[in-house]
């Protein structure tokens, strides 16, 4: 998800193990929580998150999610409604979010 980011706080450099499981620990973290309690986050504001890490603006990104379980039979579905709230996405662990350049 941000793999232009090399290192964290100062530290060392982080593994892709360690990067992966800081996603998934946050992902989980939210999907337990109520619906009320959860980020108020969209698509645009993940975009304008990225834009540092990607290196490119939020208008030049597009963005794909895989639902772990729908990979073989759905394939990846297009994030392009700016203002849908990310949790209605249901991310759960194992679920990727792919950037690409438009």
């Amino acid at each position: 998800m941000l793999p232009n980011v090399a290192t964290l706080n100062g530290g060392g450099k982080i593994s892709a193990e360690e990067r992966e499981g800081s996603e998934r620990a946050f992902i989980r973290y939210y999907m337990d929580k109520p619906e009320s309690e959860r980020p108020d986050r969209t698509v645009s504001d993940l975009k304008q998150k990225l834009e540092r890490f990607a290196g490119f603006s939020a208008n030049k990104m597009r963005l794909f999610y895989v639902d772990q379980d729908l990979r073989d039979t759905q394939g990846p579905e297009e994030m392009k409604f700016p203002s849908k709230k990310l949790y209605r996405y249901n991310i759960r662990s194992g679920d990727e979010i792919i950037m690409i350049e438009k």
